[in-house]
């Protein structure tokens, strides 16, 4: 059984949820803080938020 992340409350962004604790196939878990996912992230997205998770790299996996 897959295990759902809680969504972050944050105005502008759709379903923003931290994948920690998610388990891998080898049965490890993903690190909590690292990785996030998102059904959206715009130009009113909450910048103060966003910028306490100390992004690096952001996936656009919409198009090709």
């Amino acid at each position: 059984m897959t295990e759902t992340p809680s969504a972050l409350p944050l105005q502008g962004i759709v379903n923003l949820r931290d994948v920690g604790g998610q388990r891998t196939r080898d049965d490890r878990r993903v690190r909590t803080g690292v990785l996030f996912r998102s059904g959206q992230l715009g130009r009113d997205h909450d910048t103060s938020a966003l910028s306490g998770l100390d992004l690096s790299v952001v996936f656009d996996l919409r198009g090709a």
